[in-house]
């Protein structure tokens, strides 16, 4: 049963066009709710992991999350459970693909140990979140419980999709929504241009926001459920 991002356009959500403009899925059942942040490092994934994390505890769920331990340039896992957090760290490497069965064995291991409402992934920057998803599928998951939320972040858009075009797409190739981050004093043209580029690029909406003033950031719960 899919939830609807509602009032377009004045938040910079674009459904227009778009074949499916239902993005955030949710379980008709009992199961559990899953998310995967895909993104270069720096985008903003570990802001909005911190945020839906808190926006659902918040609610009376029970969240786990899984973050990738790679020392300086990852996130760090001891730093979320100092804030209360539950993290499953796994080291030496991408969760996606160094550690593709490390990462199968955790996800039956929190299914079957923890069992959360909401399970919140959040692998390195240079992970593809749909190769995490087909994995978490292998453990029995139903690939309609998965929400891929892919972020970008508005003052490297461009550097990305100069210097690392084809990956940087690829990233964000499956995403059910796409964050455009790091909006806030950023001139409108430039955000405008990232949208434009998106839209013509992915049948997915587009949600402007900023992890730092939190603009766009209460629309964008409200969709959750």
């Amino acid at each position: 049963m899919p939830v609807h991002l509602h009032d377009p356009g004045s938040a910079g959500i674009d459904v227009s066009g778009c074949a499916n403009p239902y993005l955030i899925r949710v379980p008709d059942g009992p199961g559990m709710m899953i998310y995967i942040l895909g993104g270069f490092l720096g985008s903003g994934k570990t802001t909005f992991l911190k945020t839906f994390t808190k926006h659902y505890l918040d609610s009376g769920k029970k969240v786990a999350i899984l973050v990738n331990e790679m020392g300086d340039i990852g996130v760090d896992g001891s730093t979320l459970r100092s804030e209360g957090f539950k993290a499953v760290e796994l080291p030496d490497g991408c969760i996606c693909c160094t550690l593709t069965q490390s990462l199968f064995e955790a996800v039956k291991g929190i299914k079957e140990e923890i069992g959360p409402d909401v399970f919140i992934v959040e692998p390195t920057g240079l992970a593809l979140p749909q190769k995490v998803r087909d994995t978490i599928v292998r453990t029995g998951t139903d690939a309609g419980d998965i929400t891929i939320i892919g972020i970008v972040d508005v003052p490297r858009f461009d550097l990305f999709m100069e210097r690392k075009r084809e990956f940087f797409l690829e990233q964000i190739s499956e995403s059910d929504l796409i964050l455009v981050n790091k909006a806030d004093g950023q001139p409108a043209e430039k955000i405008e241009g990232v949208l434009a580029v998106l839209k013509d690029l992915y049948d997915v909406p587009a949600l402007v926001v900023s992890g730092k003033t939190l603009e766009g950031v209460d629309r964008l719960l409200e969709a959750l459920r």
